[in-house]
């Protein structure tokens, strides 16, 4: 066989597997293109998916023809494949009115031909379908691919996603954060990143968004990392306003003069106001970092009981209690104890202030009692006064007032003014000040 012959065979076995290509992918887009790439001839399902003229196309390079949105990269690689090698990709598209085609694009060299058949297969991944929000990024950080969920969550049209940057919406604060995640992710074939991050919408509004980023760049038919995200803006605003209002909560009960104690439903201790701290002498982290803050706070096993199932049963009643500080010291404690919502908390007051100022009371009044009963051994009381108005008049002529001789006795205010009004009648004076002046004249009192 001759040369010319060979080349006449060559040449339509080329002619045959061509045709054979084509009836196998009717329906489909085919693109026929020169060794350059650029369009030579497109057949009639191409000008009906992409919306587009085939007289528009023709002498058009592929990366020219926006629909098909083919990069410089895409190129050099598919002028890479000799002979009859196949390239498949999968690919985001779009047609004349920018709704998103999702294809699946395969490169061919039929037979000797040197140049190429682009046929682009309409498919419809799971991913499209999917209610959760799906994105794939190049290495440069540009949106590959976004499925309609996606989309319709960041508000763009398709052909301003796709091949968008995808810094150029996210907050400026969390930009390092996601460029870490990146990183971390292209370190290792499969290797998974969750981040979470601002992202813009087309209507300039921020939103939250949990991503979980995963390196498929070594897959054929993905070749980026994919980015399977959902809103989490209303978690995250719910978190901020508790956290804000616990911040708020906390501040008051720091500034109150009693002690509070917050606790799980296992009587952990999770928070303690600054009076608790000063009171008890332990910080809150301290507290929490006892392996058994209880036989810390009451090291007797039956108060340590008594007052774990005081503070679980939160009935709301006051009861007093002994309860050791970290120095060593015992200090009188009266607290309840309540259950707000998963919290039980214990209001609890020192009760040392009131006990030395009872013991104060107690010892000047049991001083007063003791004068005026050594002063008025052996004889019969003036005007018929009682022992206990002596001791008010006692007080009264050292010019206590009705609060202050209260306090001292350990009686009532009430009681006081009683006892006093009785002690005008009995010495026939109009006030207060006259009898004082007179029981020391008279030498009642001692």
């Amino acid at each position: 066989m001759s040369e010319a012959d060979g080349g006449q065979d060559r040449g339509v076995r080329a002619s045959d597997a061509r045709v054979a290509l084509l009836l196998q992918h009717i329906g489909d887009a085919v693109f026929e293109t020169d060794p350059d790439l650029v369009v030579i001839a497109v057949n009639g399902p191409a000008e009906e998916i992409y919306g587009i003229k085939a007289e528009a196309t023709i002498g058009a390079r592929l990366n020219e023809i926006a629909p098909l949105n083919v990069s410089q990269e895409d190129l050099q690689e598919i002028t890479q494949q000799v002979n009859a090698e196949i390239l498949r990709r999968e690919m985001v598209q779009f047609d004349a009115k920018g709704h998103l085609l999702h294809v699946r694009m395969t490169v061919l060299r039929p037979g000797d031909s040197s140049g190429f058949l682009i046929i682009n297969k309409l498919v419809n991944p799971l991913a499209d379908h999917s209610p959760h929000m799906i994105a794939v990024l190049d290495s440069r950080s540009q949106v590959t691919y976004a499925n309609p969920s996606a989309i319709r969550f960041l508000g763009f049209p398709p052909n301003q996603t796709v091949g968008a940057d995808i810094f150029s919406r996210v907050r400026d604060v969390h930009e390092g954060q996601l460029r870490a995640a990146l990183r971390s992710t292209l370190q290792q074939p499969g290797h998974t990143e969750t981040v979470t991050f601002q992202i813009r919408q087309a209507d300039d509004s921020w939103r939250w968004i949990e991503a979980a980023a995963t390196n498929c760049i070594d897959e054929p038919d993905v070749r980026g990392i994919v980015f399977n995200f959902h809103d989490v803006t209303r978690a995250r605003e719910t978190e901020e306003s508790l956290s804000h209002q616990r911040q708020l909560m906390e501040t008051m009960l720091d500034h109150l003069p009693v002690m509070v104690a917050m606790f799980d439903t296992n009587g952990d201790v999770v928070f303690m106001n600054r009076e608790a701290e000063r009171a008890l002498g332990w910080s809150e982290k301290e507290i929490r970092g006892l392996p058994d803050a209880f036989a810390m706070l009451y090291p007797d096993p039956e108060e340590q009981r008594q007052m774990r199932a005081f503070i679980l049963d939160a009935g709301g009643v006051w009861t007093e209690s002994m309860v050791a500080t970290k120095d060593g010291r015992r200090l009188p404690l009266m607290g309840l104890s309540i259950r707000v919502g998963e919290m039980l908390v214990e209001i609890g007051m020192d009760l040392t202030e009131r006990q030395r100022v009872e013991d104060q009371s107690r010892h000047a009044r049991d001083e007063i009692e003791t004068r005026v009963e050594e002063h008025i051994e052996g004889r019969a009381a003036p005007y018929g006064l009682t022992f206990r108005e002596l001791t008010v008049l006692t007080l009264v002529a050292s010019g206590k007032t009705d609060r202050e001789i209260a306090l001292t006795l350990g009686i009532g205010h009430r009681t006081v003014q009683s006892h006093i009004s009785s002690i005008l009648t009995k010495m026939g004076a109009r006030v207060r000040t006259e009898v004082g002046v007179r029981a020391v004249r008279e030498g009642i009192i001692p």
